[in-house]
């Protein structure tokens, strides 16, 4: 594949489901976190149907590195997503996507607005895997943006799931027609309300599923009451009304959504973080093997404790004069067994997602097969984990999430436990901590955590423009 920088007469429609599906799954699952990207199913048939339009840049091979999609309704044309795949970044690519759709949407007869969501910078983090919001202000920006005076909000994609907060609706190009007022450069200070106003009520209610009627649709709302609503420069957003989602002007999800709100996350690690089920029962059938005939039991009936210290299954098998040398065994053993350890579903796209001040790892392993563990996944030590080593007490004893709690500076209230085991669950509700079930402890203990799902890829975590994590179904 050719890293060469497209041009613009590398920019075509996209016209063919094949197409669809490879901007879907190698460009936008890439670019985007799970809130603000609709689900794959829905995209492709709305694309099919005609109601989005998508443009991009392909490989000889076919493959989409690049690619824009837009809906129009009305005399509004939505940029919904513009976004290359991480390798194809800072080649230019972007700047000929978005005028080229700009001019494609502009050839549909009476359309007077092409518009543009882009997430407030003072609001929203930088991360490698999503980019830098202050980046996409000026790259939007050298694209004659300009910001609406509105409290925006990105709606929820689809009934439950959650909004994103504090983004900035702008303007990219806005037909002479619709301009009401200009400044001494010719750029557009106001332009006209109502018909951005219908487009809003549609757009909401077909993205929720229904009419929103909360305070926070009617703040949007409110700001085109009038024939004319202010257009900003980029160097003026903090003028702009941010759209929060306070208790004050909050959305009432469905009843059967749930969604928890924390300062901070500690994840338990094998089962929750990494697969290593497969490596874990390897080493502990070797050990059973070696230790059975000596302390006199079945190899075959050893139980192993998930989310449980190595030593509360070494006493449940044998002697405490066996204790330490069938102890350092596991030890080795373990240490020794990668077999089958990689990261679970979900994981990568929720860690990347999250500040690294915000969350940290609480296993019960020892400090090196964590270290062995969490390498051979792919996934960086934080280091505030806590490993065995830590503690006095293992769980289900609260103490390994109170520690997790101090290191990150957090109030145990005020954080969230994920975790496998059952033992895992207990520990954090000692703790004082919210807490999600997923894996084993989904199955096997339903109603005892706040929140049970069956993995991580369940759920999506935003930041609230307060700093907090909210964490909710996908």
């Amino acid at each position: 594949m050719s890293s060469a920088a497209p041009h613009r007469h590398d920019v075509e429609p996209l016209t063919t489901s094949t197409q669809w599906a490879s901007l879907y799954d190698e460009v936008l699952s890439r670019s985007f976190p799970g809130p603000e990207l609709e689900d794959r199913s829905s995209l492709l048939a709305a694309l099919d149907q005609g109601s989005l339009h998508a443009l991009g840049v392909s490989t000889p091979a076919g493959h989409v590195r690049a690619g824009v999609m837009y809906l129009v309704r009305g005399p509004v044309a939505l940029i919904l997503y513009l976004a290359a795949a991480p390798e194809f970044r800072g080649t230019g690519v972007g700047g000929a996507l978005l005028e080229e759709a700009i001019a494609h949407a502009r050839t549909v007869p009476g359309l007077q607005y092409v518009l543009a969501e882009v997430e407030h910078p003072d609001h929203h983090i930088a991360s490698e895997a999503y980019g830098d919001p202050s980046a996409r202000v000026r790259f939007y920006a050298r694209h004659g943006m300009r910001v609406l005076a509105a409290p925006y909000f990105q709606p929820a994609i689809g009934p439950g799931a959650p909004r994103v907060p504090a983004l900035l609706l702008t303007t990219l190009w806005v037909d002479d027609t619709a301009v009401e007022v200009r400044d001494e450069a010719g750029r557009p200070t106001a332009v006209s309300a109502p018909a951005l106003r219908g487009f809003l009520t549609d757009y909401l209610a077909d993205a929720e599923g229904t009419l929103p009627t909360d305070a926070a649709f009617a703040r949007l709302l409110a700001a085109f009451d009038g024939a004319a609503i202010e257009l900003v420069g980029p160097e003026a957003i903090s003028t702009v009304p941010v759209g929060t989602l306070d208790a004050e002007t909050s959305w009432s999800a469905p009843e059967d959504s749930v969604t928890l709100v924390a300062d901070a996350i500690l994840f338990d690690q094998d089962g929750t973080l990494i697969s290593s089920i497969e490596a874990t029962d390897h080493a502990w059938a070797a050990w059973a093997r070696e230790f059975g005939p000596r302390a006199g039991f079945d190899p075959e009936s050893v139980h192993v404790g998930h989310g449980q210290p190595a030593l509360t299954s070494v006493r449940r098998h044998v002697p405490a004069e066996l204790e330490t040398e069938a102890l350092d065994r596991i030890n080795e053993l373990e240490l020794s067994e990668v077999a089958g350890i990689a990261p679970l579903p979900g994981v990568c796209r929720l860690l990347s997602a999250l500040p690294p001040d915000r969350w940290t790892v609480v296993t019960s392993a020892n400090r090196a097969l964590s270290d062995v563990r969490l390498a051979a996944a792919g996934i960086d030590v934080p280091p505030t984990r806590v490993t065995i080593e830590d503690v006095e007490r293992g769980k289900p004893a609260p103490d390994p999430f109170l520690l997790g709690a101090e290191r990150l500076g957090f109030d145990p209230s005020e954080c969230l436990v994920i975790e496998d085991a059952v033992a895992g669950i207990r520990a954090g509700i000692a703790a004082g901590c919210l807490t999600v079930a997923v894996g084993a402890a989904h199955r096997d203990a339903p109603g005892l955590a706040d929140l049970s799902v069956p993995d991580i890829a369940s759920l999506v975590v935003a930041r609230r423009p307060d700093g907090r994590l909210a964490v909710s179904v996908r």
